[in-house]
């Protein structure tokens, strides 16, 4: 490809056009758009001097969402952009809700500035970046190192509902505890405090005005902008929007060394050993590898009965991949009441330790969905196009946490009861409920369910939790692709 020939993305087409190549614009499969909410890309163009890129941002849902502004709260419309650890692909980001542990400690409460796009409106915007791209980081990570950026990813995070209202929920729903929001939490683990008691430390700053948090917020839904500095460990809620180009060419300034965390074993991977279709069965076999020098917490199933279930199974929204799924750590907003699942099993696998599993299935194979949301998870197909494995696991120690949450909870000397009664007839309540204080939850279940209290508090390799309304985040999954395949299917 010639090195500065231009490319040009005509509007509402899928192809970029170029004197002596093609370029394909492509879409995260992994991470779909949310309905209603689109990012389209206008304009790219690669000359001797500049990378140029447009594009609009639509939102044709029925309400406002709030978008990334920027990632500098006295800098607008700034960006970060680096080239990815695989080398070819140049990210071009506007995100800020990633994990706390990424921010240098030299950079006290980063700010980002987020701004209302009401229903119906469209955003459209343009950036210039000096060639050859040198990379420009606020939150560091693994990057990598190459003369030319083969792919373009750009991102731009957003709330797919109001942020200040959601914020002032958040305060309302915090004053019907019995606790002091005055009491911090210093000599307490910070992951487990802002984790798990997030709403407790958001209200703590509106209350006591922190950086002018407070009237930040109360003044948002006039001002249709408002700022938010990093929070911890609280997982907000940001979404994502993705595009994605292929067959660029972008220089990119080599000479630059790569930005790299501490290099320290730190993965937890799964390889497929074994698939096989026939007549009458789909057997699979994978075996899965802690690489790293510490416990990690493995989904094995869960209990039916006298029964063990292993797999969630049903054709994803594509209408042609077949999913297994062994997670816990997911909605119940759509979970069927009579198959409601309990406990989950979780295993522990130490460091360099391999869990070698090996599966059946008796062809078709037949949905069994308990997660789903409303509507969702009931698609039927004769045969799968795409096999997709999910298997949850938590990369940290599963029992310490569980006992940190406990732990913190009797510190604080709430037990949650003062708005037991209005999260039952509320929803909103409820979701906020399990969303920011699911410490709570999490000592409620452990004080009222002796299988897990015994699980957690012995020192065996296995841990059988309840079902809690996803509040023990922190569930990371390992996923297998396979492409190609038919695979009988009934809904039956």
């Amino acid at each position: 490809m010639n090195k500065s020939a231009n490319l040009i993305v005509a509007l509402g087409l899928c192809v970029l056009c170029a004197a002596s190549a093609e370029a394909q614009l492509l879409y995260d499969a992994n991470q779909p758009q949310a309905a209603g909410v689109q990012m389209t890309l206008t304009h790219l163009s690669v000359n001797g001097q500049t990378l140029d890129l447009g594009w609009t941002i639509t939102n044709n849902s029925d309400h406002e969402v709030w978008i990334c502004e920027s990632i500098n709260k006295s800098s607008p419309s700034v960006f970060e952009w680096f080239l990815d650890e695989d080398a070819r692909t140049l990210v071009i980001r506007r995100r800020f809700g990633l994990p706390a542990s990424y921010i240098p400690q030299e950079r006290i409460n980063p700010a980002a500035r987020y701004v209302r796009l009401g229903a119906g409106q469209e955003k459209t915007e343009s950036i210039s970046i000096t060639l050859p791209v040198a990379p420009q980081r606020l939150i560091p990570g693994k990057s990598g190192t190459s003369e030319y950026a083969e792919r373009l990813t750009l991102e731009i995070g957003y709330y797919d509902e109001s942020l200040p209202a959601l914020l002032l929920e958040i305060v309302e729903l915090a004053e019907h505890f019995n606790m002091n929001l005055g009491v911090g939490y210093y000599g307490f683990r910070d992951d487990v405090y802002h984790r798990f008691f997030g709403g407790k430390s958001i209200a703590n700053l509106f209350k006591y005005d922190f950086w002018s948090f407070g009237p930040n917020v109360s003044s948002a839904d006039a001002s249709g902008e408002m700022w938010m500095f990093h929070m911890g460990e609280i997982d907000m809620g940001e979404k994502v929007l993705r595009t994605e180009v292929d067959g660029v060419s972008i220089p990119y300034k080599s000479n630059y060394p790569p930005l790299v965390e501490e290099e320290t074993p730190s993965d937890v991977t799964t390889v497929l050993t074994k698939l096989d279709v026939n007549d009458t069965n789909l057997t699979l076999a994978w075996k899965i590898i802690n690489n790293t020098n510490h416990d990690v917490w493995v989904c094995n199933g869960y209990n039916r009965g006298e029964s063990i279930y292993y797999f969630e199974r049903y054709i994803d929204k594509d209408n042609k991949t077949l999913v297994l799924r062994r997670r816990y750590n997911l909605s119940s907003e759509g979970i069927i009441v009579e198959r409601y699942p309990s406990p989950f099993r979780y295993l522990r696998l130490r460091p360099g330790q391999e869990k070698v599993e090996s599966h059946s299935f008796t062809l078709p194979v037949t949905s069994i969905t308990l997660f789903h949301a409303p509507g969702e998870g009931r698609l039927n197909v004769e045969s799968a196009q795409r096999l997709a494995i999910e298997i949850g696991f938590y990369d940290e120690d599963l029992r310490a946490l569980i006992l940190g949450v406990v732990d913190m909870v009797e510190r604080l000397g709430c037990d949650g009861s003062a708005i037991r009664d209005l999260v039952s007839s509320d929803a909103s309540a409820m979701r906020l409920y399990y969303r920011f204080f699911g410490g709570f939850t999490i000592a409620g279940w452990f004080k009222n369910r002796t299988f897990f209290s015994n699980s957690v508090t012995s020192d065996g390799d296995e841990i059988l939790m309840p079902t809690m309304h996803q509040s023990l985040n922190g569930e990371q999954v390992l996923r297998i692709e396979v492409e190609n395949l038919s695979i009988p299917f009934s809904i039956h």
